[in-house]
């Protein structure tokens, strides 16, 4: 799943909730350029992760290259 304007993440929090469910390997890369991308959109991602059942991984990369 490709989301050029993830906003809130929706699109990654539903993948990563699909994922829980049913053992899946769905993989998805989000865009953003505002700031929501720190103040909404990783806080977001993170806190899904931790309440999934199983571990995802999670790769951030930042435009400017830095990584977390």
């Amino acid at each position: 799943m490709l989301d050029f304007f993830a906003g809130s993440g929706s699109t990654g929090h539903a993948v990563m909730e699909m994922n829980a469910q049913d053992g899946g390997e769905r993989r998805f890369i989000l865009a953003e350029k505002e700031e929501h991308f720190e103040s909404v959109l990783v806080p977001r991602l993170e806190n899904c992760r931790r309440a999934t059942a199983r571990s995802q991984d999670m790769e951030i990369i930042r435009l400017n290259g830095e990584h977390p």
